[in-house]
């Protein structure tokens, strides 16, 4: 996708947002069961929790939480999330890893780590049409391995974007080796 169609798209996402009353946002955002004509919201920051990513990764999410973990973790399920953007009036969600969790040092691991969250997460949009979308995992800061999870997120597994932070370890985006 070119840069200057995501960002006027995304522009206009924004707007459309805002064009809707401050009564009814609060309203759809509080009420208890939106009706489905109100389920329009698109959530863009909605962190998923693949069963295996929390088994494989407990010691090293303990650790980027400062010795503790966040008890949602435990319990994320694609049915309890379904369920908490039925109850908030969410109609899209887009799934992401919580990146701050993901880089532990280990180059290998986390190229290993991203193809299977990002598998996960296109299984997910697929079997919940229209409820979700991804933002893919890439493993920074190996340039390269994450060049080759960009395409094939984009080319293969439709990603609607890439999650990022600011800085993977001791490394900041736009660090060189």
């Amino acid at each position: 996708m070119h840069r200057r169609r995501f960002i006027s798209g995304f522009a206009a996402a924004g707007l459309g947002s805002l064009a809707a009353s401050r009564a009814e946002l609060v309203t759809s955002l509080f009420s208890a069961t939106p009706p489905a004509s109100r389920l329009r919201l698109i959530d863009v920051h909605h962190h998923m929790v693949p069963p295996f990513y929390l088994s494989e990764n407990r010691e090293g999410i303990i650790a980027a939480g400062g010795g503790r973990i966040n008890p949602a973790y435990f319990s994320w399920t694609p049915d309890q999330s379904l369920e908490a953007m039925d109850r908030q009036g969410i109609a899209t969600a887009i799934l992401s890893l919580s990146v701050t969790a993901f880089w532990f040092g280990d180059r290998q691991a986390a190229v290993r780590t991203a193809r299977r969250v990002n598998e996960y997460a296109a299984d997910l949009v697929r079997s919940h049409r229209g409820r979700f979308g991804m933002f893919a995992l890439i493993p920074v800061p190996d340039t390269e391995a994450s060049l080759r999870e960009i395409e094939y997120a984009y080319s293969i597994l439709k990603a609607g974007g890439v999650a990022l932070v600011t800085s993977y370890g001791d490394k900041w985006l736009g660090h060189s080796d």
